[in-house]
């Protein structure tokens, strides 16, 4: 993560509570929280295209606002 200069930090679930507490079945699984901590939308996969990921990830965000 250093190496590469990466701007966000990267948390590791050694123990798996995230995955059983927020029910991740695939990977990679992205969520969208409000502010309440609520879970929004969660969507499991990737079509491998970064501009489509970016693109559903924005319309999950603006359909919140």
């Amino acid at each position: 993560m250093t190496k590469n200069n990466y701007p966000f930090h990267v948390l590791l679930d050694t123990e798996n509570k995230v995955i059983t507490s927020f029910g991740v079945d695939g990977i990679p699984t992205k969520f969208i929280i409000d502010k309440k901590g609520k879970i929004r939308f969660k969507s499991v996969g990737f079509s491998g295209s970064a501009d489509k990921l970016v693109e559903e990830l924005s319309q999950m965000i603006e359909m919140l606002r």
